[in-house]
């Protein structure tokens, strides 16, 4: 960021996601599962594409998967992907869930993009996760993942490396036996809300100080 600019800015950190108040415990599969999100979905067909790839090319990947195809994923590509990963039957494919907090819980490992609320949730609940970031036309995915993967909190695949199959498959063997972010990094703390709070306390008082300030002259 040029010089002008950071200085106006804050590092608040991310923030802390929690569960419902009131929990449907059928909500979430019964047993293990892997959950895999495109967030959106918007742009997340390929992702989809390269993990029934995956399971179609080495039939030692036999963790179950949970697929959440994103409300905004086109409606052909969302009917085209439900066909192909139909004669799988390790993979279930939804198209939307509005309880995803309790999905990310009660999965063991965690398959995703890396948008921001995804990200939030991967920590939150403490998840390992392998990120498939975008790359065009917007990088903030490819940053964010870049970063977390310096910090051992994630591991991060390019869409070019999920392009090999086999590749792609020993990773998502592999990864439910990924430490979680909170043994990669224990120093971790998703404290952004309470930040926020005081920053924008501090303005108050600061507005307030200068108010009594003008009365009393």
């Amino acid at each position: 960021m040029p010089a002008n600019v950071r200085a106006k800015m804050k590092f608040v950190g991310f923030l802390q996601r929690g569960l419902p108040r009131v929990e449907d415990p059928n909500h979430k599969p019964e047993g293990d599962y892997l959950l895999v999100t495109t967030g959106g979905g918007g742009d997340g067909a390929d992702l989809i594409h390269q993990l029934i790839h995956a399971y179609q090319q080495d039939p030692t990947l036999t963790h179950r998967a949970l697929v959440v195809l994103g409300p905004y994923m086109p409606a052909k590509k969302r009917r085209k992907l439900m066909r192909k990963g139909a004669g799988i039957q390790l993979i279930e494919m939804i198209e939307f869930d509005n309880r995803m907090e309790e999905l990310i819980a009660g999965a063991k490992a965690v398959v995703a993009m890396g948008g921001y609320n995804t990200y939030c949730e991967i920590l939150s609940f403490d998840k390992p996760a392998l990120i498939v970031p975008r790359v065009a036309p917007r990088q903030e995915q490819l940053i964010r993942a870049r970063r977390a993967a310096e910090l051992g909190l994630i591991e991060m695949f390019l869409p070019e490396e999920a392009d090999d199959s086999l590749r792609f498959a020993a990773a998502l063997k592999a990864l439910p036996g990924r430490d979680p972010p909170s043994k990669t990094n224990p120093d971790l703390r998703l404290q952004g809300l309470g930040h926020i709070s005081e920053i924008v306390g501090s303005w108050f008082d600061q507005r307030l100080h200068h108010h009594l300030s003008v009365v009393e002259g």
